[in-house]
């Protein structure tokens, strides 16, 4: 048997020669293209995924602040309806908050407008909601109020003193 300084060794009769097993340069350089093409793409869905999961949070937290404007509302008298307009400050939960601090502190401003229920035609539909309101919510996250992008929710509200919901 002879043996070659780059491990190769060669057998006398019909046998041919044998290498000692490995991975070529090509081989490994083609995996690790492999893997790292599959970890880019996971690190790009994970900006995805963030995103769509900070919509979704803003989402439900609009949607509980709009519960509890309109819950205030359905409770109230319809007369006093136009005591919600204004401004209101609500925490990351949803709840209200109350005091100087909250204007600077919270992280959603409200702002609620109570407008009059108002059709072109004067048809059964603006018999039987004239005395209705609508209850506009209009929901801005920390510093978008700025920007004018908020989260807008419409309700109507009907004066249960005439047998309206």
């Amino acid at each position: 048997m002879n043996h070659f300084a780059n491990n190769e060794t060669v057998m006398r009769g019909e046998q041919k020669y044998s290498r000692c097993s490995g991975f070529s340069l090509v081989e490994v350089t083609l995996a690790i293209g492999i893997v790292a093409f599959a970890v880019l793409s996971c690190v790009g869905l994970n900006g995805v995924s963030l995103s769509s999961m900070r919509e979704a949070k803003r989402t439900e937290i609009s949607g509980r602040i709009f519960r509890t404007v309109l819950n205030e509302g359905l409770i109230c008298d319809y007369t006093n309806l136009s005591s919600l307009q204004g401004t209101s400050y609500f925490d990351f939960e949803g709840t209200i908050l109350s005091g100087a601090a909250a204007m600077s502190a919270a992280p959603y401003q409200v702002d609620v407008e109570v407008k009059p229920v108002s059709f072109r035609d004067g048809g059964t539909a603006a018999t039987n909601l004239a005395s209705s309101s609508l209850l506009v919510v209009k929901i801005y996250s920390s510093g978008q109020k700025a920007l004018g992008k908020p989260v807008t929710r419409v309700a109507v509200i009907g004066n249960r003193a005439k047998g309206l919901p």
